[in-house]
Order: C-alpha cells, then sequence, then structure tokens
C-alpha cells in the first residue's frame, strides 16, 4: 500500500452538504485524565480517562447578505439558542475520497468575523463535538 501525506485538498460537509466557504479546518481530540492517588503515595497510582471530546476550528468566508452561520441553519438565532440542535461535519480527501474527519454531535462554541482591507469578511468557527472519527477508523 502506498503511503501519501494528508495534505490540504480536503471538502468540508457540513450536516451532508458540501460547506463551499471553508479555507481552514484543524481538530484537536481532548481526553482529559483523573490523577489517581493513595494514601501515602508520593506518585499518582494511575491516569484515569475522562468524558473524551473533540474541539476544532473552520476558517471560513462570508458571503454579502448569507446571513453568517445563523443564516446557514447551523447555529441558532440568539433568542433561539435554547433550541440548538447538534450538527455533523464531515471532512474528506479532495483527491481520493477518504474521509479523514467526521464528527456527528457538534456545536458552535464562537464565530469570529474580521473584515480586511479589500473588503473580504473571513472568520472562524470554532466547535466542540462529543466524539469524532479519523481515517484510521475507516
Amino acid at each position: 500500500m502506498t503511503k501519501t501525506i494528508v495534505a490540504g485538498a480536503c471538502k468540508v460537509f457540513i450536516n451532508g452538504l458540501p460547506f463551499g466557504l471553508a479555507t481552514s479546518f484543524e481538530y484537536v481530540g481532548v481526553t482529559p485524565r483523573r490523577v489517581i492517588g493513595g494514601i501515602d503515595f508520593m506518585e499518582a497510582l494511575e491516569l484515569a480517562p475522562t468524558s473524551s471530546i473533540c474541539k476544532g476550528a473552520i476558517g471560513m468566508y462570508r458571503i454579502h447578505g448569507d446571513g453568517g452561520l445563523e443564516g446557514q441553519g447551523i447555529v441558532a438565532p440568539s433568542g433561539l439558542i435554547v433550541k440548538e440542535r447538534y450538527f455533523s461535519i464531515t471532512v474528506l480527501n479532495r483527491v481520493t475520497g477518504q474521509v479523514i474527519f467526521q464528527a456527528d454531535t457538534c456545536s458552535v462554541e464562537e464565530q469570529r468575523w474580521t473584515t480586511s482591507a479589500r473588503g473580504r469578511k473571513m472568520g472562524t468557527m470554532t466547535f466542540t463535538a462529543i466524539g469524532f472519527k479519523n481515517e484510521a477508523e475507516y
């Protein structure tokens, strides 16, 4: 089997639909550990895993008049935030079609927008997911 380097040639899908505005994608799997100690022991006896989550960010362009993440149905408007639903993110290798990341229970933590001198509005959506899979699990 030939090995190739995973490069930036990827497609991002949100809720199964192509997300053509994405300019970058990053994620980190987080599994905090709890130190298990014992009486009269100076060193930890064990590092026990706790809840595993995934945190990530998607860089994107914003199109004039699209309503941002609220307009695309990814984030609920501020008055309806309690009714917000999870969304899914899938990232495919553009060349091979292989899934390189998938998370089905995602929620937006933050959205940040800036406008450049040329008038391009760019932003970053940070998210948290309950779990995720990468190419090792497909």
